[in-house]
């Protein structure tokens, strides 16, 4: 209670003390406020002059504003009038030219005419020209292949003499072959009749030395020890011979046996360069595809020469062009300006317009600013006020703020002198308290009051400790438990997971298993139904049905002629493309998803008939959007919806001709 009291007395004191010092600074900015109020009366006469000066520059500063607001417009307008003009001098002059290009166009007309006409006639013989190269081009492919044809028939002709020869090598092999497997075997017989007499003669020596008989077992003769012996020493003698002789024909037997291999092994040696050796109906093949060949040259160089003489007089043709130096460009020029008379017209009239408009705007603008005036000596005589009146202006501006709360500061000072007053009563009431109190005061009883409050907040602080500890464990526990909780249920969703992925792993692995086994046969189907409609297509492409193509699973191409099957390598060049289009063809119809397909030179190598069918088969493919062919020839200018046609002249190609 007495420090209570004591803090409230000295509460009261600087409560005191501050009252009085806000009294103080009250007092004096009475005081400031009274010397502010007089000086706002003694300027208040300037200062309403200085306001109404203020006005009055204000409204000056406005018609400023106008009048230069009307020197812009003024400017605008004199710029836009002499734009207009300037169009209209402009417009006036283009339609000169207008005039100009019209009659130019009527005086080209003719020599356009004639341009158009040589034009066409060299484009036609241009492309005549372009045909006779192709056929220039295809008689030296057609040269150059009937070379090969000849180097190949040549080293077929060589091949089917070395297989006659091989052939003949074999039929002496074989001869020999018998001879020496008959001897052979007349060796071995005549070993096994020297072994079984070596083996008689055997059994004799072992009677002899093994008998206690008296008579000899051989010539049952009286045996004697003498006779014993004899026999002995003179089957010995043979056992002797006979080995010798065993073994010189066994030695015969072994060399015997080393030839018979050596030539069994030349006449597989034989028999497999026999199997790589042509045939006489590969030479037959030959033969007739250079008899082709020979044809389509003739028939080349006959068209090429005709070609030529139809493309003499395109030098001709070309002078006669330069020389009319493009009139029909000079035309296009001149009709494209001519064709702008009535927009030009146009364009004038309303030039003309925006001309009138911006001269009447440049009069009415010198009316508004003949009627603002000269300003300037306004501005000057209202600068002179303002500037006579300015320290009775600022004087009034820098002392009206604390004139006007001269009031409020009355009030404020009157309200702190009664407050003040207040306190001090306030303050005097617990001086008399504090005095009181400490004369009740017991102080044995306040340490006792201390101790047991000091053991109460040692108390409480323990027990606020405790609870922060448990409240600490029990978050902790019931995070634990809530993750707990989280690993159980994602514990549980990965094993139904793993679950359904075991599920899955034995059905992709029953698939896998089948789709394995199914495998070669799937292949197997694709490759027959490829290679069926290869084998049709090429017979379509070689008009030739007798001959089959065959696609096997190897992705070899084998040709069947007549029982006989060649490789892709013994093929024809013509064969050769026609079977790889054949193919490529099959596999498009059959197992491509694309909407498109490109064909770049497919008739390379091709006679005119084959040319024909293979462009008849490959407009007969469906399941495209589109179909591109790029070639050098014809063939399919007749077949194809869309057709473009270009030429190199020297680094740069272009576009000749389009027929879209």
């Amino acid at each position: 209670v007495i420090d209570a009291r004591s803090a409230e007395v000295t509460r009261q004191e600087e409560m005191v003390r501050s009252l009085e010092a806000q009294r103080t600074r009250a007092e004096q900015a009475c005081k400031e406020s009274e010397q502010a109020t007089a000086v706002v009366v003694a300027n208040q006469a300037g200062y309403e002059a200085y306001l109404a000066a203020q006005q009055e520059r204000e409204a000056l500063q406005g018609k400023v504003r106008e009048r230069q607001t009307l020197l812009e417009k003024k400017a605008q307008a004199e710029r836009q009038f002499a734009l207009a003009d300037a169009g209209c001098q402009q417009l006036e002059r283009e339609l000169a030219e207008v005039a100009q290009a019209e009659a130019l166009v009527l005086e080209l007309a003719a020599a356009v005419q004639r341009q158009d006409t040589l034009e066409k006639q060299i484009a036609a013989l241009e492309r005549i020209q372009l045909q006779a190269e192709e056929l220039g081009r295809r008689s030296e492919e057609l040269a150059a292949k009937q070379a090969g044809l000849l180097e190949r028939r040549d080293a077929i002709a060589a091949g089917l003499a070395r297989a006659r020869a091989v052939e003949t090598e074999g039929q002496a092999i074989l001869q020999r072959l018998a001879e020496k497997s008959a001897a052979l075997e007349q060796m071995r017989t005549q070993l096994a009749v020297l072994k079984v007499e070596s083996d008689n003669l055997r059994q004799q020596s072992a009677a002899l030395e093994n008998t206690d008989a008296a008579l000899c077992p051989i010539c049952e003769q009286p045996l004697t020890s003498e006779h014993r012996r004899e026999l002995l020493a003179r089957n010995a003698a043979q056992m002797e011979a006979l080995a010798q002789e065993m073994a010189r024909l066994q030695a015969r037997a072994a060399e015997q046996e080393r030839e018979i291999t050596a030539l069994d092994a030349a006449r597989v040696r034989l028999q497999q360069e026999w199997a790589t050796l042509p045939r006489e109906a590969e030479l037959a093949n030959i033969e007739e595809e250079m008899a082709a060949t020979a044809r389509e040259l003739s028939e080349r160089t006959a068209q090429r020469q005709r070609l030529m003489t139809a493309v003499a007089d395109l030098p001709s043709l070309r002078e006669a062009l330069i020389a009319l130096g493009d009139p029909r460009g000079r035309s296009a020029i001149a009709a494209a300006r001519a064709a702008r008379r009535t927009a030009l017209e146009e364009e004038l009239a309303a030039a003309q317009r925006r001309r009138l408009e911006a001269e009447v705007q440049v009069e009415t603008l010198n009316t508004s600013l003949a009627k603002v005036g000269d300003l300037e000596q306004a501005l000057q005589v209202n600068a002179e006020t303002l500037s006579q009146h300015r320290v009775a202006y600022e004087a009034v501006l820098m002392h009206r703020q604390s004139a006007e709360r001269l009031a409020q500061r009355l009030q404020e000072l009157q309200a702190l002198e009664v407050a003040l007053a207040k306190a001090e009563i306030e303050l005097s009431a617990c001086r008399k308290a504090l005095q009181e109190a400490r004369a009740e005061f017991d102080p044995s009883r306040y340490e006792q009051v201390i101790l047991a409050d000091r053991e109460l907040r040692e108390e409480l602080g323990k027990l606020s400790a405790t609870i922060n500890l448990l409240r600490t464990a029990q978050k902790e526990d019931e995070a634990q438990l809530s993750t707990l909780l989280q690993i159980q249920a994602e514990h549980s969703a990965l094993e139904a997971k793993h679950r359904h992925l075991l599920r899955k792993k034995e059905a992709l692995e029953t698939i896998r298993v089948t789709l394995k086994q199914a495998g070669p046969y799937v292949t197997e189907a694709i490759v027959r139904q490829v290679s069926e409609a290869a084998a049709t297509i090429f017979g379509e492409l070689m008009q030739d049905h007798s001959r089959v193509l065959a696609w096997g699973t190897d992705y070899g191409v084998k040709l069947m002629t007549n029982g006989v099957e060649r490789n892709f390598r013994q093929l024809s060049g013509g064969e050769q493309m026609s079977a790889a289009l054949a193919v490529r063809l099959a596999l498009v119809r059959e197992m491509s998803n694309l909407s498109i397909a490109f064909f770049d030179e497919p008739t390379a190598n091709l006679d005119s008939v084959r040319r024909e069918a293979l462009a008849q088969q490959i407009m007969a493919v469906r399941g495209f959007n589109q179909l591109f062919v790029i070639s050098h020839d014809d063939t399919f200018e007749q077949a194809t919806q869309n057709l473009i046609r270009v030429k190199r002249h020297g680094d740069i190609t272009i576009v000749e001709d389009a027929h879209v």
